[in-house]
């Protein structure tokens, strides 16, 4: 049986850096953990990768000015606002039930109905078997 010491803390990538991806582009490290790196790209907004799987290199991009992070923001903020109502007018939409209606069971139409007629002069009631009315087709 084997120890393993434990892996020492990667300097790179630290929170706040500027990565270069080569799917997503340039971006920030927005988060980091033992498990979790989150890139906020700029054109691709974020994205989780797992910590020791990403492949990013450092870049010397200064990245957007505030303008234009606030662009960005907006432009983010405008795609969200339409997803959301999007989505309400989806769930809005009555969608049409593809159960099939329960047909009435052939044995239980075609039985006796038992009712009770009113007290004869005995004073005893009497139950009186009718059968049902049958359609048929025209």
């Amino acid at each position: 049986m084997s120890l393993s010491k434990p892996k020492p803390a990667l300097s790179f990538p630290a929170l706040g850096d500027r990565v270069q991806h080569e799917q997503y582009g340039a971006g920030t490290v927005t988060l980091l953990d033992v498990y979790h790196t989150v890139v906020d790209f700029d054109g691709h907004g974020l994205r989780r990768f797992v910590t020791n799987r990403i492949v990013v290199e450092r870049t010397d991009d200064p990245g957007p000015t505030p303008s234009e992070r606030r662009a960005i923001a907006a432009r983010r903020a405008k795609e969200e606002r339409a997803r959301v109502k999007a989505a309400a007018l989806v769930e809005k939409v009555p969608v049409p039930s593809r159960r099939r209606r329960a047909k009435p069971d052939p044995e239980e139409a075609s039985a006796p109905v038992a009712e009770t007629a009113p007290e004869t002069a005995a004073g005893t009631a009497v139950e009186i078997l009718t059968e049902p009315a049958v359609e048929t087709p025209a």
